[in-house]
């Protein structure tokens, strides 16, 4: 570890990965339901478009098959 010090724009980049870090620890679990909850909605609306015209489920599958990866 270098005891140089940090120029102004690394310290800011620093900043900016411990915060990001910090806020992605506190609220994952909020994130991940959300992105769920709108994955759901989206194959919903692909299921809703089967249903008027006619066509296979892929689309839907496909959506919801992202949340298995």
């Amino acid at each position: 570890m270098s005891c140089k010090p940090m120029t102004k724009k690394e310290w800011v980049a620093s900043v900016n990965e411990m915060w990001k870090s910090a806020v992605e620890f506190a609220y994952k679990d909020l994130i991940d339901e959300a992105v769920k909850a709108e994955r759901e909605a989206c194959a919903k609306l692909c299921e809703a478009q089967y249903e008027y015209y006619g066509h296979d489920h892929v689309f839907a599958k496909a959506i919801r098959a992202r949340g298995q990866e």
